[in-house]
């Protein structure tokens, strides 16, 4: 368990993020205040000997494809540039109720359809090993994971959003299987950092 004030700190993107995301654009989008607000509230729960859930206080990012309520939400295209939702998508809504501390999100390629995360919005995100190449397709998560910016992001993989950023950058991406009924299409999919600590 964590010491009360830990949180507050971890509510902003980790030192090795702050330092390189601007060099690599991976977090296009930070929710820097509500995301101490909430690391407050974690910490005062802790405090008092309260768990929220499995992700309580858990720092992390999310693609910015979902819906987020109260932060933009672009999915990467100018015709949602403006698009500032008041409801979490259902999969950001499970991870605040799990306790997990939304601080940013994450750039993807316009529509998430590209191997490349290079948009019209926030431009390209590059490899943190090698600023000369791709992090891959929807890689602003892998990129700011693979720095130790966070230890968690959430996106989704229809043609490899997931498992190709994860290879170009390092890390361990899941794509779960999807229902074993026809039409199902997995949506949600897990980014853990390689320097994740217990």
């Amino acid at each position: 368990m964590s010491r009360p004030g830990w949180l507050c700190a971890a509510a902003r993107l980790g030192p090795w993020g702050c330092e390189v995301n601007p060099k690599i654009n991976a977090v296009v989008t930070l929710t820097a205040e509500r995301a101490l607000e909430d690391a407050r509230r974690a910490d005062a729960a802790l405090a008092k000997g309260e768990c929220r859930g499995p992700l309580h206080g858990v720092p992390m990012t999310i693609k910015d494809s979902f819906d987020t309520a109260g932060a933009r939400s672009t999915a990467g295209t100018k015709g949602r540039e403006r698009c500032v939702p008041t409801e979490d998508a259902a999969a950001v809504a499970r991870l605040r109720a799990a306790g997990a501390i939304l601080v940013g999100k994450t750039n993807t390629s316009e529509l998430t359809m590209s191997y490349i995360t290079d948009d019209l919005l926030f431009g390209r995100t590059y490899n943190p090993y090698s600023l000369a190449t791709s992090s891959g397709g929807s890689g602003g998560a892998a990129a700011i994971l693979a720095t130790g910016g966070v230890p968690l992001d959430i996106g989704t993989d229809t043609g490899g959003s997931v498992r190709v950023p994860a290879n170009f950058c390092g890390i361990t991406g899941l794509k779960p299987s999807a229902k074993p009924y026809v039409n199902s299409r997995p949506r949600v999919l897990i980014f853990l950092g390689s320097n994740f600590q217990t």
